[in-house]
């Protein structure tokens, strides 16, 4: 009988803790694997627009575009009105408020 050996913090590579952060965030806030990736990289990067973050992304461009067409109807993103048009995630506490009071 094999048991899993739980890595400590500093065993961990970059990589795992982003996808530890990845895998907790998209649970708090009840978003896909994908929504939580795009969400990360707005926070990372700020405003940017569509289709330079399904470049960045390496999604395709439509597919980038529904996604975020979700999350601004669960306000965890903005647009602005200017052309083109610049994606603006939601502070993390603003998120993590919004996920509180949808449970």
């Amino acid at each position: 009988m094999s048991t899993a050996k739980l890595l400590t913090y500093e065993e961990m590579s970059t990589s795992d803790h982003f996808e530890k952060l990845h895998s907790e965030l998209a649970s708090v806030l009840n978003l896909e694997k994908l929504e939580a990736q795009l969400y990360l990289h707005l926070l990372r990067t700020g405003p940017i627009t569509a289709s330079a973050l399904a470049k960045e992304l390496d999604i395709d461009r439509a597919r980038s575009y529904r996604i975020i067409d979700k999350m601004i109807r669960g306000n965890i993103i903005s647009t602005t009105f200017s052309s083109p048009k610049l994606c603006i995630p939601i502070k993390p506490e603003e998120a993590l408020k919004l996920a509180l009071k949808k449970k």
